[in-house]
């Protein structure tokens, strides 16, 4: 009678005190106006309208960010194979520079009635401080970075949209044992009815 006891009460005991869980990836994604920026490209050139916004999906339950993955239209990008900014256009985040190199811009001149939307994905460069400037408020600003700045005019035009996609680990959420405590349980049933069986 004493072990049923006793392993009923670890049954219970499972049951009630959460064990900690490893959590998988996910996914926050988030739609935003461009900036409308046309104009001689600076260090940093305005991408988004309005902040890239998260604060519905959970950002804060982000451990890690693995990989980005942003969507954008310019106009005038000049980031193809052999035109004078290839590699030098990057996106930053909060100021942050993601290292997220934003080539194959085709166009060599501007033209509102050409622009180019292209999808750029990979592991982004100092990415601890973009889960921190993230976990701050939920909103990143998208900005483009140019190693060489003034040499382009550049349109980043405000009637489309841009998408960013962040993808990491999850903070390891709380989860009960409820089978090992049901477990425990069942054992110390059926050595209930066993014991009481001997003894009539």
């Amino acid at each position: 009678m004493t072990v049923a006891r006793t392993l009923i009460a670890f049954g219970v005991l499972a049951v009630v005190f959460p064990t900690a869980a490893v959590a998988g990836p996910m996914t926050i994604s988030s739609t935003t106006n461009q900036s409308g920026h046309l104009s001689f490209t600076g260090a940093s050139t305005p991408l988004t309208g309005n902040p890239y916004d998260f604060s519905s999906q959970g950002y804060s339950s982000l451990a890690s960010i693995d990989n980005i993955s942003v969507t954008l239209t310019l106009n005038d990008g000049d980031t193809a194979p052999g035109d004078f900014d290839f590699g030098n256009l990057t996106l930053a985040l909060d100021g942050i520079d993601t290292g997220l190199k934003l080539d194959g811009f085709t166009d060599d001149a501007y033209d509102p009635n050409q622009p180019v939307t292209l999808s750029f994905s990979g592991t982004p460069n100092n990415a601890a401080a973009l889960l921190a400037a993230l976990q701050a408020d939920g909103q990143l600003i998208g900005t483009i970075l140019d190693a060489s700045p003034g040499d382009n005019i550049l349109g980043v035009p405000k009637q489309s949209s841009t998408t960013l996609d962040i993808t990491g680990q999850q903070v390891p959420e709380s989860a009960t044992v409820l089978l090992f405590g049901l477990g425990a349980v069942g054992v110390a049933a059926y050595s209930l009815r066993k014991c009481g069986r001997r003894s009539a």
